[in-house]
């Protein structure tokens, strides 16, 4: 008898997995479907410079990519 109450049990689970977080499974799939326009990409968005002495200058080069199908045009930059 236990056996079948332990099968019982996961059907309930994963039926109720289904019905309250599918929606929200197929959504996120549809947020990171690719569509048509821009999409920027940089592989490495973080730097951590250390510890930097006032008025010492620091160069670092972040790669930006366009894997979209429009022209990405960035039209200002700040720094964090």
């Amino acid at each position: 008898m236990g056996y079948v109450r332990a099968k019982s049990f996961l059907y309930i689970f994963l039926l109720a997995f289904l019905v309250f977080y599918g929606p929200l499974l197929k959504a996120a799939e549809k947020t990171t479907k690719s569509k048509e326009g821009p999409s920027l990409v940089v592989a490495q968005p973080t730097f951590e410079a250390g510890k930097v002495l006032e008025g010492e200058e620091i160069v670092h080069t972040f790669i930006i990519q366009n894997k979209g199908t429009k022209d990405l045009v960035i039209k200002s930059v700040k720094p964090g």
